[in-house]
């Protein structure tokens, strides 16, 4: 071996060694945030159900995300309405050393909520976004939902309930 590549070689060990040493040296949750980009893929959503102003307590309010970053392809949980008719459900996100569906010629996450009053279920929202960033689906603002379950589309034979989302009715 020529002299110069051993040089080259040794060198190359050293400043590996020492990238190691240093990244060791931090904290786990530090040296993830140094390597890992967090990716959000539903913010958080905060909101009332109710019908024709009466609040709807203990309904069952399910979310469902698809993307190819979960493992089988979807993400799912659910809250429960309380006696006011609110729910919440909290921010999701992961972080990653690539971008969800890396291999995808367009990467995106489509989420829905709905739930399920007397057998019926009723689709509150659905979007899909290709922006992984806190607050995406709303434009900057947060998600807050108003859902009246008595006002409604059917389509495909399922109400589509028509929710003021983040101010602004869906329907419009």
């Amino acid at each position: 071996m020529h002299p110069a590549s051993q040089y080259s070689t040794a060198r190359l060990s050293w400043v590996l060694a020492l990238t190691s040493l240093v990244l060791l040296a931090l904290p786990f949750r530090s040296a993830e945030a140094f390597l890992f980009k967090k990716y959000v893929y539903c913010s958080p959503m905060i909101g009332k159900v109710h019908w024709a102003g009466k609040p709807l307590q203990g309904l069952t309010i399910k979310r469902n995300l698809k993307s190819g970053g979960f493992k089988g392809g979807r993400y799912d949980d659910e809250t429960i309405t309380d006696s006011a008719g609110h729910f919440e459900l909290p921010v999701v996100e992961h972080r990653r050393l690539a971008t969800p569906d890396f291999f995808s010629a367009n990467p995106q996450v489509s989420q829905s909520l709905k739930t399920t009053l007397d057998g019926m279920d009723y689709y509150l929202w659905s979007w899909s976004i290709n922006q992984f960033e806190l607050g995406a689906e709303g434009f900057g603002n947060p998600m807050t939902f108003d859902c009246d379950l008595s006002v409604y589309e059917l389509i495909g034979g399922s109400p589509m309930v028509k929710c003021t989302v983040s101010g602004k009715k869906s329907y419009e």
